[in-house]
This record gives structure tokens, sequence and C-alpha cells, in this order.
């Protein structure tokens, strides 16, 4: 097997990604739609009658969104010459094994529409139709933030993206849901989520400053990596100060405290993006970030869920 060069049409209906679905859907990133959810829903538990369908659904729509927003970010940045070695020609197409390249927008266009078909059934279920408009904004910067010559990503707007999409509008979805209204409790909450997927975005982009040359401008790129990495540690201490500001004022429970144990998985994170890091270590940093996330976001999202 051979990298493909990426305008040869005759042969691009060969070309399988190296590794299986489950790699090319990232499920370490799903705990960006997940976690918040949860949490949502946790805070509108403790005084919302509770409805378990609707709960489940709104994860099913977070996990087939993000599945799909994951495919198309490989699909278009091979479009755009970056990750070719992640593509392969191969004799024969597993359509069950190796995903063909051929066939990513439609798997990835097919969980959009199951989305949005169980979408409408939510907005029905709870009474809060203007929901689908949130899910459909989602969908439309998900695909956006990676397709087209000015994509999102490419403007530099990735960390806003993520702070809106996959920091505030999973929390409030899955409170809204229940409560059927936003309000300033949900809102607080949001905050501390909206800063940490921040973090995984900048993470990325600051690993990825050499490979993003010529092709997109990043807020990394922008502000250079040592600054960027700067930025870094302000926004994963405003993570933490924001959890503990709503303990302080008694919005979340004293057991919320325990995100502390991210602490060491953000440490980890911030020495694998140290100046004069090694290449090795920079390429290690997203998978800590996505670690950091996991333990942060679970753990605020747990404490609400058994404690509140």
């Amino acid at each position: 097997m051979a990298v493909i060069e990426k305008n040869n049409f005759i042969e691009k209906k060969w070309l399988v990604y190296r590794e299986s679905w489950f790699q090319l859907i990232r499920p370490l990133t799903f705990t960006g739609t997940l976690s918040p959810a949860i949490a949502g829903a946790a805070l509108a538990k403790t005084f919302s009658p509770f409805r378990y369908d609707l709960f489940l659904a709104v994860l099913i729509v977070g996990l087939f969104v993000q599945s799909a927003v994951n495919m198309l970010n490989d699909y278009y940045d091979y479009q755009k010459g970056q990750d070719q070695e992640k593509w392969v020609v191969s004799e024969k197409i597993s359509y069950m094994s190796n995903p063909p390249y051929h066939s990513v927008p439609l798997v990835a266009f097919t969980l959009f529409i199951l989305a949005i078909i169980i979408s409408i059934w939510v907005s029905i279920e709870s009474h809060v139709a203007w929901i689908l408009a949130i899910g459909g904004l989602g969908i439309l910067s998900g695909y956006k933030y990676s397709a087209g010559k000015y994509s999102l990503s490419s403007l530099g707007l990735a960390e806003v993206i993520a702070f809106i999409f996959l920091g505030l509008f999973p929390t409030f979805v899955g409170y809204v849901v229940q409560s059927h209204a936003i309000d300033f409790l949900i809102t607080a909450l949001a905050l501390p989520y909206a800063f940490v997927i921040m973090t995984m975005l900048l993470t990325n982009n600051i690993r990825d400053i050499q490979k993003d040359e010529n092709i997109r401008r990043t807020l990394a790129m922008r502000l250079g990596r040592n600054r960027a990495a700067h930025l870094l540690t302000i926004i994963l201490a405003i993570a933490y100060l924001s959890v503990f500001s709503l303990i302080y004022f008694r919005i979340i429970p004293l057991t919320a405290f325990f995100t502390i144990i991210a602490l060491p998985a953000a440490c980890k994170l911030r020495w694998l993006l140290r100046k004069n890091a090694t290449r090795q270590d920079e390429m290690k940093s997203m998978k800590w970030a996505a670690i950091h996330h996991w333990i942060f976001g679970m753990t605020l999202a747990l404490s609400l869920w058994f404690f509140a």
C-alpha cells in the first residue's frame, strides 16, 4: 500500500483510512458533548420532573453529530493536503474495517440526518421548539469547521466555535429539555465546560502550527507558539476557578471539588507544550488534553448527578 496523490480521481475511490471506523470517529473526543449534556441534565434533575428517554436522546444526538464532524475533519484535511499518511491505497475495499474515502461524506451526512430526526422528536416531546435552531446551528458549524476554502478553522475560529457549540450549547440542551428554560444557573454551569473544551482545540492548534502553515490561520499561529501556550495555561486556570466559584456560591455541590483530580493531567498537558519541548512531547499533548477533559468533565457531571 502507498499513500495516494489527492488529485488522482481514478485512484481516489480506492483510498481507504489506515485505521478503523472507530478510530476515525475519535471516541476520546466524545466527552466534549457527553459530559456537558450530562451535567445540564443532572442540574435539571434536582428540581424538575426527569425523562430518561429525552436524556438518552440528547446524548445520542451529540454522539452522532460529533462523530460526523470528526469524520469530515479528516476527510477535508486530506483534500487540503494534510494528514496524507492517514489514508492508503488498497487493492480492495472493506466497508466494515477500513473506511473508504468516498464513503465518509455519505456516512457523516447520514448521521446528521439521524440527529435531525431525533432532535425533532425531542423538540416535540419537550415542547421546546427552539432547540431545533440550536441543533441546526451546531450541525452547520460542525460542517463548516472543516469544509470549504474559508472553513471556520481556517479563519482562526476553532476555539470560539468550541466554546459555543461544545461548551455552552450541549449544557443548555441537556438542561432545557427537562426544565424548559435557560436561566442563570445553567449559564453559570456551562462556563467550566466552555473553557475546558477550548483547551482541547487550542492544544490541537499549538501542536499543528507547522502542519497548518499555508492551509489555515489558527489562533495559535496568530499568537505564536509560546504566547498560545501561555493562553492555554490561563484558560485551564479559569476552568478550575469557575468550578471553585460555583461551589463557593452554592450553585453546585461541594463534591464538585473532586474535579481537582484532573489537575495532574492539566499539568502534564502544559508540560508537554513547554518552551523548547521536543516534537515527540508536542505530539502527545492532544491525547493528554482529551484525558484531562474526560476526567474534568465527567467528574463535574457525576458530582452533580449523584450529589446535587
